[in-house]
């Protein structure tokens, strides 16, 4: 009996320190993906495809889910004590690009039956470059960007750039307007003054470049 109760308070202990003594921490779904929600620590990771996202052909990761910041895509250790599903499976017979915002730190994804753990590569003084796409076996690879979409403010998060693509010519793409406190989103340019719109042509190949500004109104 002794030894019961105290395997009893050794469960309900491992469980306070796996929540933190949170309860709201949670497993949550959006429309495309699934995601544990960490409220202690103030994060959000990135589980894996619903069956609505495995019917997408390009999907972008969202930088916040239910007011928590997205840092990590798989993986989240302490799931493994209690045997629950812990990697972020992104295999999908129609899936051929994934963005990820420049908020994740941490990229550990699943292909075949193996982990692929993925450093997140920079530019310009750890400006993080966010265009993934999705390989014939599942597996997630950085390709060279060609177009930078720019924030186009003072003090903007990730040293000023927003997004990154690579494009040539028909290739799938996502632009998700950037938001900004106190700002809306009036549209990209070509230049940072605003005064001439994109036409929203993208390049043909990947030896041309295409710089793009946002523009915002006070509101």
């Amino acid at each position: 009996m002794r030894k019961k109760i105290i395997s009893i308070w050794l469960a309900l202990i491992m469980s306070i320190s796996l929540f933190g003594g949170c309860t709201r921490n949670r497993y949550f779904s959006t429309d495309y993906f699934r995601v544990w929600l960490n409220y202690r620590e103030g994060r959000a990771t990135i589980l894996g495809l619903t069956d609505l996202g495995r019917e997408q052909e390009i999907l972008a990761i969202p930088m916040f889910v239910e007011g928590l910041t997205v840092r990590q895509i798989g993986r989240y250790p302490r799931l493994n004590v209690l045997g629950l599903e812990a990697s972020a499976d992104f295999r999908s017979p129609y899936l051929v690009k994934l963005y990820i915002p420049h908020t994740v730190d941490i990229v550990k994804a699943i292909y075949t039956t193996y982990f692929c753990e993925i450093e997140m590569k920079t530019i310009d003084n750890d400006v993080k470059i966010v265009t993934m796409r999705v390989g014939e076996i599942g597996n997630l690879i950085y390709e060279s960007s060609n177009v930078v979409f720019k924030y186009n403010y003072n003090n903007a998060p990730n040293q000023g750039y927003y997004w990154f693509d690579y494009v040539t010519g028909s290739n799938l793409y996502l632009i998700p307007p950037p938001t900004r406190q106190g700002y809306a989103f009036d549209g990209w340019y070509l230049d940072s003054r605003g005064t001439t719109p994109w036409n929203n042509q993208m390049p043909q190949s990947a030896e041309e470049n295409l710089r793009l500004y946002a523009k915002w109104q006070r509101v």
